[in-house]
């Protein structure tokens, strides 16, 4: 399905989707535009709805936008040229949110000696710590106000 990389194929589509559900969402393209930090042009937004809708991510009611329960995966492995470039322009936003209130985002760094096995394993742990963070922020049920972006790094800085 074509639409499926359309998906990751701005970092704003995914964000869109999550704004949906915000409490106090309104269905409105300027609305929406100054939502967004960075700011997207409306027409572009209204694309990205599109996608989300034709993807079942989103449907409208009563001229309202809402989020469906379906979600979009990809395995753990990322081999997509279009996912790739996707977590690029995360990392992107990242460099840029280091300029952004303390109070607004928590960036650190951590480095260590590790052995091949000891990668792995932390490897395995970043993966169930994301499961984690979605079931336990799923069971919540709070009402959201923001969306946030988590992004968790682990890469090797040396040749073995």
């Amino acid at each position: 399905n074509p639409d499926q990389y359309n998906y990751f194929s701005n970092w704003y589509i995914p964000v869109l989707r999550e704004i949906v559900s915000l409490k106090g969402f309104v269905s409105n393209l300027n609305w929406m535009s100054k939502k967004l930090r960075p700011r997207v042009e409306e027409d572009l937004i209204k694309k990205a709805l599109g996608i989300l809708e034709r993807l079942n991510m989103i449907k409208r009611i009563k001229n309202r936008w809402v989020q469906n329960e379906e979600h979009l995966t990809t395995e753990q492995e990322v081999t997509s040229e279009m996912v790739f470039n996707y977590h690029k322009s995360m990392l992107n936003l990242s460099l840029h949110a280091i300029d952004h209130a303390s109070t607004q985002r928590d960036i650190s760094a951590m480095t260590m000696s590790l052995s091949a096995k000891q990668f792995e394993w932390l490897k395995q742990r970043l993966i169930d710590f994301r499961d984690e963070i979605q079931q336990e922020l799923q069971d919540m049920q709070d009402d959201p106000s923001i969306v946030g972006q988590l992004n968790i790094q682990l890469f090797q800085v040396t040749e073995e």
